[in-house]
C-alpha cells in the first residue's frame, strides 16, 4: 500500500477541563480522553511566546491511551520567582495513526486502490500561568440590551487577567424567578468580548428585574475568585 501523509487540527481526544489556570508551586490534575477504535500514544509538549512557560511540567509527557479511556495526567511548576502576571502558554496534544482507505483510480481495471493514510492529529489547550495575582486583577462586566423581545447579553473582560468560567443569567418578575440560564464563557486578549441571545417571547408584558453573576470555573486549578460576583443588575420593560 501506499502511504499519503495529512495533518489535522481537530483530534479525536479531548482535556478536561479545556482551560487550565496554576501558579508557582502547583500542581493542577486533569483529564484526557480518547473516541479512537485504537490505542494511541499521545505526546504533550508544552509552548508559550514567555520564557516562563519552560517551568510547566506535564507528567506523564507521552500518554498511552486506549479507546473511550480516560488518563489522569498533571501538570506543575516548580516554586519559582515568576515576576507578577498572567502567562497564556500552551499544551499541544499530539499523535499519529494510519488509516487504510480506498482511493479511486483512472488506470486500475477496478478503478481503486487501497492506501495507508498516516493522519497527524494536534489539539492545542491554553494554560493561565499565573503568579502574584489577585481577586482585584480579574474584573468582568456585563452589558444588557432588549432588541424585539431578545436580551441581548455581552460579556466583556476588562480586567488584566483572563476570564475562564461561566454566567448566570437570572430574570424576576417582582421576588418571583422566572428564568434562568447558565452560559460557560472564555475571554482573552484575543477575544475580549462575546454576546448571547435570550428570546423571551413567551413573557407577558411588564417590568423585569435582570441579575448577572459571574463566577471561574472551580476545575481550572488556580482560581482568582472564590465565590460568584455580581457583574450586572437593572430592569427591562417588555411591551
Amino acid at each position: 500500500a501506499s502511504f499519503l501523509s495529512f495533518n489535522l487540527v481537530q483530534a479525536s481526544i479531548a482535556v478536561s477541563p479545556s482551560v487550565i489556570a496554576i501558579a508557582p508551586g502547583e500542581k493542577i490534575t486533569f483529564q484526557v480522553s480518547s473516541d479512537e477504535r485504537d490505542p494511541i500514544l499521545v505526546r504533550l509538549i508544552i509552548s508559550g511566546n514567555s520564557t516562563y512557560c519552560q517551568y510547566i511540567k506535564p507528567v506523564p509527557r507521552i500518554i498511552y491511551l486506549p479507546p473511550n479511556y480516560k488518563q489522569k495526567v498533571y501538570i506543575y511548576v516548580p516554586p519559582v520567582k515568576i515576576t507578577k502576571g498572567e502567562y497564556v502558554c500552551k499544551m499541544a496534544l499530539t499523535y499519529k495513526t494510519i488509516k487504510f482507505v480506498p482511493i479511486q483510480t483512472l488506470t486500475l481495471k477496478n478503478n481503486q486502490i487501497v492506501a495507508g493514510v498516516v493522519f497527524n492529529f494536534y489539539n492545542v489547550y491554553p494554560i493561565l500561568l499565573r503568579s502574584q495575582l489577585s481577586a482585584e486583577d480579574l474584573e468582568v462586566k456585563a452589558n444588557v440590551e432588549l432588541k424585539n423581545k431578545t436580551l441581548i447579553v455581552s460579556i466583556k473582560k476588562t480586567g488584566y487577567a483572563d476570564f475562564a468560567g461561566y454566567f448566570d443569567l437570572i430574570i424576576y418578575k417582582g421576588d418571583k424567578r422566572v428564568k434562568f440560564y447558565t452560559q460557560d464563557v472564555n475571554l482573552g486578549n484575543k477575544r475580549p468580548e462575546k454576546s448571547f441571545q435570550y428570546p423571551l417571547n413567551d413573557l407577558p408584558p411588564g417590568k423585569y428585574r435582570v441579575v448577572i453573576l459571574a463566577n471561574e470555573r472551580f476545575e481550572i486549578g488556580h482560581r482568582l475568585w472564590t465565590k460568584a460576583r455580581k457583574i450586572y443588575e437593572g430592569f427591562i420593560e417588555l411591551k
